[in-house]
């Protein structure tokens, strides 16, 4: 048996940070300003409200730069991304991105609009965007 001296799983090969708080609120009202002050007590933690700080308040918001890289692992070119939990919409931002349809589903209202918001930011943002240069791999419009 070949051993390379090293421990722990195979997990920490796929580590990837949380999503930056600029990644979860581009496209949303958001505010960088602290929601609690310095010794803030635990009711006062129980007791602020949250989403006037963080515009999404989806609890597991996904790095767009790693679904961006799953939707190329997985999707053809040309093809289409679909998101059946779409949640607050970071595979649609990095489908968006990355120029591929995007069909996403989600049954909470609420965070039904959190991903729209942030699906027509980047559509926006893809659209002023254009490259001045082509990409030696990009294809010719």
């Amino acid at each position: 048996m070949i051993s390379y001296g090293d421990k722990g799983s195979a997990a920490r090969f796929f580590y990837c940070a949380k999503a930056s708080r600029t990644d979860r609120n581009e496209g949303v009202d958001s505010s960088n300003a602290p929601v609690l002050k310095m010794n803030s007590t635990m009711r006062d933690c129980e007791n602020a409200d949250w989403s006037k700080r963080n515009g999404n308040f989806h609890p597991t918001v996904k790095p767009t730069e790693l679904m961006r890289y799953l939707c190329r692992l997985v999707t053809p070119k040309g093809g289409v991304v679909l998101d059946p939990f779409m949640g607050s919409g970071s595979t649609g931002k990095a489908a968006i991105l990355e120029g591929f349809t995007f069909i996403g589903i989600e049954q909470e209202p609420e965070y039904y609009q959190i991903a729209q918001a942030r699906c027509q930011f980047v559509e926006k943002s893809v659209e002023t965007n254009t490259p001045d240069q082509q990409d030696l791999f990009m294809e010719a419009h």
